[in-house]
């Protein structure tokens, strides 16, 4: 009987800490809360500094907003599990892969405040004989 009792000890100690250790890749609520305010800011910066423009902040910020819907649905148990934290970082990747493609593709907008002309002209597509838009 102890010895029963021993190994079943045993067992849920080990099954404890390999749950723990397979769960320490995915981040938690607060890291992707941390990441969500991350990319937030990145559109914002290119808002204002010309590198997206208002159609590509408009699909970003969408985006945005459907990640913070499915996030608030997950946590409307109190919880999040491995499967919807996995679903949440693969969500943020995607989006952080959108974000960083958008703000470097070739289409740009004068900056905000800047005096505004009827196409913005990027110097580098200039030379090229392009013109924006």
């Amino acid at each position: 009987m102890k010895k029963t009792t021993l190994f079943l000890m045993l067992t849920q100690a080990v099954s404890f800490f390999l749950a723990v250790d397979a769960l320490a890749g995915l981040p938690r609520a607060k890291e992707i809360a941390q990441k969500q305010a991350a990319q937030q800011k990145r559109i914002q910066q290119g808002i204002h500094k010309g590198s997206l423009t208002t159609v590509e902040a408009q699909v970003l910020k969408r985006e945005q907003r459907k990640i913070r819907r499915i996030k608030k649905r997950f946590l409307a148990d109190g919880f999040l599990n491995k499967a919807e934290r996995r679903k949440l970082c693969a969500l943020q990747n995607q989006a952080g892969a959108h974000i960083r493609r958008l703000k470097h593709n070739w289409a740009v907008r004068p900056p905000l405040g800047a005096k505004r002309h009827c196409r913005a002209v990027d110097p580098k597509r200039m030379a090229a004989g392009l013109l924006a838009g």
